[in-house]
């Protein structure tokens, strides 16, 4: 019984006591690199090893959603009607001046 209090007694006295700067800089130090570590491998556990698979994938799940295509469909529409109407105001022929 004495000895485990004695050993209490002695880990009590070494958590008490103040951690100098270098100690601190030490423990900041490591916590950094860990926490690297963790971003690091909850990235590639969320993403995958290739970012740029995982992206194309993302975007080609919501591009087979017809309610997407819709959207996307009405937005060129009205982008070529405000492009046809701003050039056949400035020249009726400008179509025809454009080479190939």
């Amino acid at each position: 019984m004495n000895s485990i209090k004695s050993i209490r007694k002695l880990a009590r006295n070494i958590l008490l006591e103040e951690l100098t700067k270098s100690d601190k800089k030490e423990i900041e130090r490591i916590s950094r690199k860990q926490a690297k570590l963790i971003a690091a491998i909850e990235i590639e556990r969320v993403v995958g090893k290739d970012f740029e698979k995982s992206i194309k994938k993302e975007v080609e799940k919501e591009l087979k959603n017809s309610a997407t295509k819709e959207e996307i469909s009405k937005i060129t529409k009205s982008i070529i009607v405000k492009l046809f109407r701003a050039l056949s105001l400035q020249d009726k022929h400008v179509i025809d001046k454009i080479k190939p």
